[in-house]
This record gives structure tokens, sequence and C-alpha cells, in this order.
């Protein structure tokens, strides 16, 4: 910041890695609201950041029990599950493929086999074009099929991975350098045409997007967001869920 005359216009929380940044959110603003959704019913569901922290490191230990730096596929609506997922997967140390839920099951297949995906976790409503495309033969070389938003009779929760205890979480400040570089999300985008394409960015990718997002836009913690995009979209995932979170706003 010293080569900015005057110095930076807005005194911008730095971080690392997303899960630096979750965890110094979850410890300022505890048991406060950060995500509410509406179910199929219309009723409420909520959590608060230091909730959805909790539930991130219980996924991840989960994960890591499955063994170390998983790549986990994720496909579903926006929400508590998705964001579970996310970062739970991120706080193993893993890699987190987004995936257009609306997509037909054979791209959402090679998504997964091009990207080495070994867990994936989906929409209960995708559950039965998933077992279908399953029992044709034609899946991916994916080993593990976990639900999220409802349950199944054909898959597990995701839930069940969960675990309050057990793996040690990576120390992600330790090399800030090495954690910072490390990959973080491969997006798979199309473009204009032809199959999609694996993007792969780092925890420094993601949070220079966001660093340089919060430089431009002065956002007070009581203002609340709107989720309008998907959450698979990388633009609606830094801008709608992870600058919310690290501005301590609500969702």
């Amino acid at each position: 910041m010293k080569d900015i005359p005057g110095g930076p216009l807005r005194d911008i929380k730095r971080y690392d890695t997303v899960p630096l940044m979750v965890r110094a959110s979850s410890l300022a603003q505890g048991e406060r609201e950060f995500m509410r959704e509406f179910r199929g019913d219309g009723s409420p569901r909520s959590i608060s950041f230091a909730a959805l922290e909790e539930a991130a490191s219980c996924f991840a230990r989960g994960l890591l029990e499955l063994g170390p730096a998983p790549v986990v596929a994720l496909s579903g609506r926006n929400g508590i599950d998705w964001a579970t997922v996310f970062l739970g997967t991120l706080f193993a140390g893993g890699v987190v493929v987004p995936i257009d839920r609306e997509l037909p099951p054979s791209d959402i297949s090679g998504i997964i086999h091009y990207s080495r995906a070994s867990v994936f976790v989906f929409d209960g409503s995708m559950e039965e074009s998933v077992h279908s495309h399953l029992r044709s033969g034609k899946g991916s070389v994916c080993s593990r099929y976990y639900v999220m938003n409802g349950e199944s009779s054909l898959f597990p929760g995701f839930s069940s991975l969960m675990l309050q205890e057990g793996a040690v979480l990576p120390p992600f400040a330790e090399d800030s350098d090495v954690i910072s570089s490390s990959v973080a999300v491969i997006s798979y985008t199309s473009g204009t045409m032809g199959a999609a394409k694996g993007v792969v960015l780092s925890h420094g990718n993601i949070l220079s997007d966001l660093q340089m997002m919060l430089a431009s836009a002065f956002i007070r913690t009581d203002e609340v967001f709107l989720s309008v995009l998907p959450f698979h979209h990388m633009y609606e995932c830094v801008c709608g869920f992870l600058c919310p979170f690290s501005t301590d706003a609500p969702l």
C-alpha cells in the first residue's frame, strides 16, 4: 500500500485465504444472523456467522476422514447447505468445483471427470437424474455422492459427513504465501460456445477480486444483501456471498 499516493482510499480487511476471512468475521459477529433462506413451504431458515463457520468445520472434518486434499463437486440452489459445503471444502484444504444444476447429467458427469472430483454433493431435486445416469453406466469416476437441500432414499445426506470431532483442520496461517496460491476453486465455463473448460482459481485470486470490489464500494454492516444469481457463478460467489461475509453484512 506504500506505492499508493496518500495511501489506500479505504482500510480494507485483507486475508491470505478464505477460511481466515470466515473465521475473522465469525469471531467478530458471533451469533448474529448471516444468512436467511426460505424453504419450499415458505418457512424461513437462518444461520449465524458463528454457526456457519462451525458447520463448515464439521463438514471439513468429515471430508478429511475420507482422505486429504478433497476435490468436491457442488451443484444446487443458493442457500445454507451450499455455503456449508463450499466453505467446508476450503476449510479441509480442498478444492470446490461449482456446477450449474441445470446442466444435463452428461455435462455434469464430464465436469466431475475432468476435475477429478471424488465427492459430489447435489440438490435432492437432482437425485433421480443422478441415479439414472449412474445406472446407465455413464457415470464419472466420482466415488461418493451426497444429497443436500432435502432428503433422499437413494443417496446419503451430506450432513452424515459432519463431525464435531475428528481430523485436525489445516493450519491456514502457517505459510501464507503457499496457502494463498493454493487452488481453491475450479470454475467451469463454456464462454459463448463449446464445451465447458475449467478455470483454476487460487485463494489469492478470489480474495484479490473481493478486495478490489471493497476498495470501490462502501458497505455498512446493517445493509442486507439479496442473492439473485446462482452461487456457482463466480461473480455471485464473490460479490453476493463472500463479500457480505467479509463485511459482516447479512444475506
